[in-house]
């Protein structure tokens, strides 16, 4: 048994006969329903019916059709935040139920909206494209993707974490930028964040990024200071993850949420079509058949073009060849050139935890794309204090020139002369001793041994020392009790190893460009008027031909044999006269169904008058109710007491009724 047949055997046997009688007539003795759900499946293969089934699609449907089929788990809710109001949720609701009655989607086993599988490969080919919900179009004349790309990146993170170690106080308590700290970013960033509105504006978003990020710590008195263990812990993570958590971080609420950003952003830049762009709506939509999940706000996309990550230009965003390059990027220490001078110079992008490292141990100078970094004895001495000695670091990176070593190794002994320390302590056996003073892992941890058989380690360092005795085959006991100077420091590494693997199981899909920026011509969608004039020569009391017109006008009827059973479907009741309690009953009925309702009733002057209406609410006004909705098809409001309806019928022209508040 197929998915479609399984769907079928799922239906209240109300919904499968509505179905049954509405396109194949009554049904006939003895009844077997595997036998009728065998039929419709025939009666839907049939070219003819695809045919005509294709033939009454339009644009709206193909756009619901469209998101239904990418969209993960397609819910209401889904659909609702997708087309952000157009169409409207109460549109998308009855939108799906005709679309259901049609056949053109069933649902699965969860009560989620699928394609019809005995159409959905004619209904891809035919009917939906991606390109009709998210439209790139192709750049003609304004070369908008060559435009300067992304701003904020890992190059700029090293060279304002050097900056903020050394400003002091860079605001004042009411957020402006200090003069002292504003002529030190006019000597190290003059054109990035420059004495004007648009660099004071950059400068603070830049420090909001790392705030956000955990990488720096800003107090009430306009401090901002480093925090180093989140360098570190930052630095695990690759070149290409490093800057998409530096354009997401602003977009969300948490390290894990800008994760998840992130992560949809690569996905959606790895889709991007070659020289295209696309409108805001065009964003948010793609971003959410990436990842449902994620939300884009218009905010969230105005950040993404200050940050330059897009470019935005008549209304159409764009994703520069600059964006692209960053994250196709492969880190190397080459990129790193240390001079005779003492000046170190990123030529590129060198790997992420060696970049972060430096930006420690060396002083900011200038920044252009990359950072222009120089040795001091202050930057040394400060360095030493909190990570050891930085030779390992240097020597690790390139050759170092005599002088560097020997300037490096002058200050280092200045700092070692007199010094307070806070530091982890090792104290091992002759045996320990031994491996750990000939562990390259050790001397990359920072080991100093201080006495025989101890060693000192940086403060903070706890957790990895454990960690290598333990691949050492060393097992160690804490002593004391030490704080965790990490509480509160996001593990980037194990955050994102969750989004790397997720990758694994997911599906994203690839976006077709459109061959030009036209909007796409509409659908030709059939005419009904065939059927109209077959239903005109039949005979049927007032209340069918009501129904088989409705049916009609929603596409249920594909062909004329189906209006020789008007009893054949859906629900077809009335009340009249002295019938008070039938009425309110039908009523409630058609509200609850959201069906429309055919009203009866005398005028102001007395006179008869007929009204098609889908009723809202039901009301007591004195000793009545009053029936509240509005008239079909103007949309227009209308009250009616109920003791004037003289008849009152129900009309659904909807034949599934289950389903209904699947969200």
């Amino acid at each position: 048994m197929n998915e479609f047949e399984e769907y079928l055997l799922r239906l209240s046997d109300s919904s499968f006969f509505a179905l049954y009688r509405n396109y194949l007539g009554p049904e006939k003795s003895p009844v077997r329903k595997h036998a009728l759900i065998r039929e419709l499946r025939a009666f839907f293969s049939r070219p003819k019916t695809v045919d005509r089934v294709f033939s009454y699609i339009d644009d709206e449907e193909t756009e619901i059709l469209a998101a239904v089929d990418l969209l993960p788990a397609p819910g209401t809710d889904a659909l609702v935040r997708f087309f952000d109001g157009e169409p409207g949720p109460a549109s998308i609701q009855r939108l799906l139920s005709n679309l259901l009655d049609r056949m053109v989607l069933i649902r699965d086993g969860s009560g989620l909206p699928r394609l019809n599988p005995l159409i959905a490969a004619e209904i891809r080919s035919r009917v939906t494209d991606n390109y009709q919900l998210v439209r790139f179009v192709p750049d003609r004349e304004t070369a908008a993707t060559q435009r300067a790309g992304p701003w904020m990146t890992v190059n700029l993170a090293c060279a304002l974490r050097s900056f903020l170690a050394w400003s002091g106080t860079v605001f004042t308590r009411s957020g402006a930028v200090r003069r002292s700290a504003r002529n030190a970013l006019d000597e190290a960033f003059p054109a990035l964040f420059a004495a004007d509105a648009e660099g004071e504006s950059r400068f603070a978003r830049a420090i909001e990024v790392l705030s956000r990020l955990g990488l720096v710590e800003r107090d009430d008195e306009g401090n901002v200071t480093p925090v180093d263990v989140t360098w570190e812990e930052l630095g695990d993570l690759p070149y290409e993850w490093v800057n998409l958590l530096l354009w997401s971080a602003p977009l969300a609420e948490s390290v894990e949420a800008a994760l998840e950003t992130g992560n949809t952003l690569r996905d959606l830049f790895a889709q991007w079509p070659d020289g295209t762009g696309l409108d805001r709506r065009g964003f948010r939509r793609a971003v959410m058949l990436i990842e449902p999940a994620t939300q884009i706000e218009t905010g969230a996309v105005d950040l993404l073009v200050e940050l330059g990550v897009l470019v935005e230009i008549d209304s159409r965003l764009w994703l520069p060849d600059a964006t692209r390059r960053v994250l196709a990027t492969t880190p190397d220490p080459s990129n790193i050139v240390l001079q005779a001078n003492m000046e170190v110079v990123f030529t590129d992008a060198p790997p992420v935890a060696t970049a972060f490292a430096l930006s420690e141990v060396c002083e900011i100078v200038a920044y252009d794309r990359a950072p222009h970094f120089v040795l001091t004895e202050r930057s040394v001495m400060r360095a030493y204090q909190s990570r050891g000695s930085a030779l390992p670091l240097l020597q690790g990176v390139a050759a170092l020139p005599q002088n560097v070593r020997f300037n490096v190794s002058r200050w280092e002994e200045r700092a070692r002369s007199v010094r307070i320390r806070r530091a982890v302590v090792l104290q091992v056996s002759d045996e320990a001793a031994r491996m750990v003073a000939a562990s390259p892992t050790m001397a990359d941890l920072g080991a100093e041994a201080i006495g025989k058989n101890i060693f000192l380690f940086p403060e903070g360092s706890a957790d990895r020392l454990e960690a290598a005795l333990r691949d050492m085959g060393v097992s160690a006991i804490v002593e004391s009790t030490r704080g965790d100077p990490g509480s509160d420091v996001p593990h980037f590494a194990r955050l994102a190893e969750r989004y790397r693997q997720s990758q694994l199981f997911r599906s994203v899909p690839g976006f077709t460009p459109a061959e030009n920026e036209t909007t796409p011509a509409k659908r030709d969608v059939a005419s009904p008027h065939d059927l109209d004039a077959a239903l005109e020569k039949l005979e049927h009391d007032e209340g069918a031909r009501r129904e088989l017109s409705l049916r009609i006008d929603r596409k249920l009827i594909l062909f004329p044999e189906q209006l020789q059973n008007p009893a054949g479907g859906g629900a077809l009741t009335e009340a009249r006269g002295l019938d008070y309690l039938g009425k309110v009953r039908i009523i409630e009925q058609a509200i609850a169904d959201d069906d429309l309702l055919e009203a009866v009733f005398r005028a102001g002057e007395g006179t008869p008058e007929r009204i098609l209406c889908r009723p809202l609410e039901l009301d007591r006004t004195g000793d009545d109710l009053m029936v509240r909705g509005r008239r079909e098809p103007d949309g227009k409001a209308v009250r009616i007491r109920v003791r004037r309806i003289s008849v009152v019928r129900r009309f659904s022209g909807t034949l599934i009724r289950e389903f209904r508040e699947n969200r």
